[in-house]
């Protein structure tokens, strides 16, 4: 009878254990699908950051290139203004030059 008690004692304990293993195994599982999860998402992250750095660098580009262009306007715009002052300037020097021809001319005429 003892035998008995202490095989049903020793039954009862492998079930307990059998049980602890699965529980363990399932918990097991979790965890590595709460990994791979997680490892998927540092994954998706990454290639986020990278996607962004590029776009970054990428604006950054054009900006340099906007900027560029920019100053390059500038500089037009402010040769042309140069060239215009120059133009007025030979223009109003054309003008007192006609003003005094005419004025020569017109104290040659009253002579």
């Amino acid at each position: 009878m003892g035998l008995k008690i202490r095989e049903a004692d020793t039954l009862a304990e492998l079930k307990e254990m059998r049980q602890k293993v699965m529980e363990l195994e399932t918990q097991n599982h979790v965890c590595t699908n709460q990994l791979k999860r997680q490892d998927d998402e540092l994954k998706r992250v990454r290639e986020e950051k990278e996607a962004m750095a590029k776009a970054e660098r990428e604006v950054s580009n054009l900006l340099r290139d906007e900027q560029r262009k920019l100053l390059e306007a500038q500089s037009e715009m402010k040769e042309k203004n140069v060239m215009q002052r120059l133009k007025y300037t030979e223009a109003l020097q054309t003008i007192a030059d006609l003003k005094q021809q005419i004025l020569s001319s017109q104290s040659k005429v009253q002579s």
